[in-house]
């Protein structure tokens, strides 16, 4: 099966779970190719208009560089000089392919209505990575601003293209590291820890009223509604007779509330993830020709920053933590006994 997309809506959790887990292959569509072929013009002509014209990466070199201008006899000349690189900033491992093919997915998304400037062929040679070997996006960190430093890993893999005005920086540029890092495995690791824990409640043999559905009106709480109703499921076929005369550990009693904010951030990072991945985080945007701008127009923008991605992952995290306190809690009353 293959992903085809042609407008950002087409970057759904649906298809980045089709291409990151289920290896499908992406193809640039008819529409995204003619828009961004139209865009790519466009870009062109408002470039030609003022060679001298600030455009951040293709008439001013990037970075710290920022005020050093590229003399328009040698735009071209630059653009093609541009090379991904490898080895840059720290190591530690290799990210999960994964989530290295939901940064190529991410990518795609700022290419296809064509605010990346970019020609059709270069957003396929890009959606080629998925049917190569990936590269190594190290997982150790990095040591530079934004993304940059992982995308000239990813992007290392894309080579023989003659790049031309623009499009080295938008291969690098933007926040697909970010988008894809949410998206990967919450929900099913969540699912198995529920599942885990069900399992640890029914060994101890835990009384049941601590999972009761009456809790979820008392509660008040969609997402610890949602944990009760998980741990019930799961305990449907657990026995009632033989169980403690008195209340569990509570360890075992706050599962439900702690399973239901782990719920909540798990949606939290969804929402981040889903917004993210419909988003421009190129920087510079094309934006296309308006009644007030014939030739389209150039913006440098910040948004390449994911804001929502730090929290997201932040809340995940405390999340998993809490868990994981709780599964060492009842480990040890497994020792202990249930007296």
């Amino acid at each position: 099966m293959t992903v085809v997309v042609n407008r950002r809506s087409d970057f759904t959790l649906e298809n980045f779970q089709r291409v990151a887990f289920g290896r499908e292959g992406v193809e640039i569509g008819p529409a995204a190719r003619d828009t961004m072929a139209a865009a790519r013009r466009g870009f062109l002509a408002l470039l030609d208009s003022d060679r001298s014209a600030f455009i951040y990466g293709t008439t001013t070199r990037p970075g710290i560089e920022v005020s050093t201008p590229v003399p328009p006899e040698r735009q071209r000349e630059f653009a093609r000089s541009f090379r991904a690189e490898t080895g840059l900033g720290f190591g530690g491992g290799c990210h999960d392919e994964q989530i290295v093919r939901g940064m190529v997915f991410a990518r795609l998304a700022d290419f296809v209505q064509g605010h990346a400037k970019v020609r059709p062929e270069v957003a396929g040679r890009v959606a080629a990575l998925l049917s190569s070997p990936l590269p190594c996006v190290p997982l150790g960190g990095q040591a530079g601003p934004g993304e940059i430093l992982p995308m000239l890993h990813l992007m290392a893999a894309v080579e023989g293209l003659d790049l031309e005005e623009g499009e080295g920086l938008a291969l690098i540029n933007g926040s697909p590291y970010s988008t894809a890092v949410p998206a990967v495995r919450a929900k099913h690791r969540l699912a198995h820890a529920e599942l885990v824990f069900a399992l640890s409640i029914d060994a101890f043999r835990a009384p049941l009223e601590a999972y009761d559905e009456a809790l979820e009106d008392l509660w008040g709480d969609q997402h610890q509604a949602a944990a009760l109703r998980s741990l019930r499921a799961h305990l449907a076929s657990a026995e009632e007779a033989g169980r403690l005369t008195h209340q569990a550990p509570v360890s075992f009693r706050v599962v439900p509330r702690l399973a239901g904010e782990a719920r909540r951030a798990v949606a939290q990072a969804e929402q981040a993830a889903a917004t993210a991945l419909r988003s421009v985080s190129l920087n510079p945007v094309y934006l296309p020709p308006d009644a007030g701008h014939p030739l389209g127009r150039m913006a440098s923008t910040g948004g390449f920053h994911n804001a929502a991605a730090s929290p997201a992952l932040q809340a995940l995290s405390a999340s998993w933590a809490e868990l994981a306190l709780a599964a060492e809690r009842q480990i040890a009353c497994f020792h202990r006994g249930a007296d």
